[in-house]
C-alpha cells in the first residue's frame, strides 16, 4: 500500500475546495464572517477533512 503524503491545507485550498464542492459557506473563506460568528478563523469543509482518511482506508 502506498502511503499518502498531504501538503498544508492553505486558504487557496479552501477556495479551490469551495469552487470544487459547490459549498462557498463563507465561514469557510471570510475570516472576518468567521470572527462574526464567534469563530477565531475559518475553517475547512468537512469533506476536505474526510477524503484523506476515506483514501487511507
Amino acid at each position: 500500500m502506498l502511503a499518502l503524503t498531504l501538503g498544508p491545507t492553505t486558504r487557496t485550498t479552501l477556495t479551490l475546495f469551495a469552487g470544487g464542492s459547490g459549498d462557498h459557506n463563507t465561514v469557510h473563506l471570510d475570516v472576518d464572517i468567521a470572527r462574526r460568528t464567534g469563530l477565531d478563523d475559518v475553517f475547512g469543509h468537512g469533506m476536505l477533512s474526510m477524503g484523506p482518511i476515506w483514501a487511507g482506508c
